[in-house]
C-alpha cells in the first residue's frame, strides 16, 4: 500500500528524514509497521491531525468496479 504526505514532517523513526507534502511514504527502501501508519494517518501524532493519506490505485479501483458488474 502507498501513502502520500499531506503535511511536511521530519520522521523521528527514520533519522528525522524530511518528507514534504506530495511525497510518497515511506521512502524507497524503508519498511514501516502498521502502528506507525496508524499514527501518521490518524490523529495520534504530534500535530493531532493526519499527516499521510492512502493513495488509491486507479487501476485497482477500476478493476473492482468492473468485477462488480
Amino acid at each position: 500500500m502507498s501513502y502520500r504526505v499531506v503535511v511536511d514532517f521530519a520522521d523521528r523513526t527514520d533519522s528525522y528524514h524530511v518528507y514534504h507534502a506530495g511525497d510518497l511514504f515511506p521512502r524507497i527502501g524503508k519498511q514501516v509497521d502498521k502502528k506507525r501508519i496508524g499514527e501518521l494517518s490518524g490523529k495520534n501524532n504530534a500535530i493531532n491531525k493526519p499527516i499521510i493519506e492512502e493513495v488509491v490505485d486507479e487501476k485497482k479501483k477500476i478493476a473492482k468496479v468492473k468485477t462488480k458488474e
